[in-house]
């Protein structure tokens, strides 16, 4: 079954894409020490939720696929997975967290070899929700708690980092609760496989309906909490408040994308959201890239190191669509350069050597030198895009057969 059936899944990966420019465009252009206006707040703090979109989406692709019990992981699936950790570790060198690091790009490809795992087994919709369940038990509900007062565990102890309940040095995600966001994509996507419905993510309106549950439930959960104070911190440990607004999010995105599915006025609209899996990879270095060129033109427009919030609101669209026009692009040469059968050779060299350049770089150039370190971590990823699609079969044999 293939992806291109789903159209939800592009359009929410899309969505994950905007969350992401916004969230690190107003932490890099913003200043910390004044106030940068409602606005501007409220769409750095809604870009914090990129993760949790990106690694649902996760778990929907591999939802979406035919079971494949008792097949071996394909090499392909091994090199998606090396590739993702790889360009989190140039992400992670980049933010200067040596001498390896765990960042959303390195999730994601641990994610993807837990789902590979998962989907390989008899009972993998119960052993998804079984893990899902225990995920979330165990970070908020009794157990963690339980767990820890019974073996005398200190807040710092090495079980308090595997349930999730502290920060372990360069690691931004931990399995719990993170591990639930593709974990529930699964069970939903493998739940509309399975009810016969291939050409929509949200599938019957029974499902539809309940997500427009779920959505005031969860939001109402939500404001509760806002209203007595409580943290939507994310990084490091995640708190409750911010669990439970994502679950909101993530409801009220599949249901919007249902209503785009089912009533779409604008198909341009949504074709323009849509991101496919490549041109999502070359998103990342691209969008550093533009939102720290932007952040050095602040002096000479400005006089000061950083944007106000009115700027940062203003300079949003055109940032976004450059990401958006220099990803496609990018995709596109991704695509027609994986097509290739000559020059195999040449093929696997260039980008390799781009990736280890992008590493000698990231490791000796210094701190300040931000825009080399910069530009070395997205030529370093994108190499590594075009070493996931180059072609690694023989070329065809030429037609012997056809007669002069």
């Amino acid at each position: 079954m293939s992806q291109a059936k789903w159209p939800e899944i592009d359009w929410l990966r899309g969505t994950a894409c905007i969350f992401m420019i916004l969230n690190h465009a107003g932490v890099a252009w913003l200043d910390v020490t004044q106030e940068a206006g409602v606005a501007a707040s409220f769409l750095t703090r809604l870009g914090s939720y990129a993760p949790v979109v990106f690694f649902f989406v996760t778990g929907l692709g591999y939802g979406v696929r035919r079971p494949t019990m008792g097949r071996p992981v394909p090499a392909s699936a091994y090199t998606k997975i090396a590739v993702l950790l790889l360009a989190d570790q140039l992400l992670n060198w980049w933010a200067g967290r040596f001498p390896v690091g765990l960042d959303f790009l390195g999730f994601i490809g641990l994610s993807a070899a837990i789902l590979e795992w998962l989907t390989r087994r008899r009972r993998a919709t119960a052993i998804a929700l079984g893990l899902l369940v225990s995920c979330i038990g165990l970070r908020y509900g009794l157990g963690s708690a339980a767990i820890m007062k019974l073996i005398g565990a200190s807040s710092d102890s090495w079980l308090a980092l595997v349930l999730g309940r502290a920060v372990l040095p360069n690691v931004s995600y931990t399995i719990l609760p993170w591990l639930s966001y593709p974990l529930a994509g699964y069970l939903l996507a493998s739940w509309t496989r399975r009810s016969g419905d291939s050409q929509r993510l949200s599938g019957s309106p029974t499902r539809a309906r309940l997500l427009w549950v779920v959505v005031p439930l969860s939001g109402t959960l939500t404001m509760a909490l806002l209203g007595h104070g409580a943290s939507f911190f994310r990084w490091g440990t995640m708190s409750l408040a911010f669990f439970v607004s994502s679950i909101a999010l993530l409801a009220l995105g599949l249901g919007l994308a249902d209503l785009l599915a089912r009533r779409s006025p604008a198909p341009r609209l949504a074709n323009l959201l849509a991101i496919r899996g490549v041109a999502s990879l070359a998103v990342v270095p691209i969008h550093y890239v533009v939102v720290f060129f932007v952040l050095l033109l602040a002096p000479m427009a400005t006089g000061a190191a950083h944007w106000s919030g009115g700027a940062y609101l203003i300079l949003l669209i055109p940032v976004i669509g450059a990401v958006w026009t220099l990803s496609r692009i990018a995709a596109g040469w991704t695509t027609e350069w994986g097509q290739l059968r000559t020059q195999r050779v040449a093929l696997r060299i260039a980008p390799a050597l781009a990736i280890c350049g992008a590493g000698i770089v990231l490791w000796i150039a210094p701190p300040h030198a931000q825009l080399l370190r910069v530009c070395a971590m997205a030529v370093g990823q994108l190499g590594l895009g075009l070493w996931l699609v180059a072609p690694r079969r023989p070329p065809l044999p030429a037609n012997t057969n056809s007669g002069a």
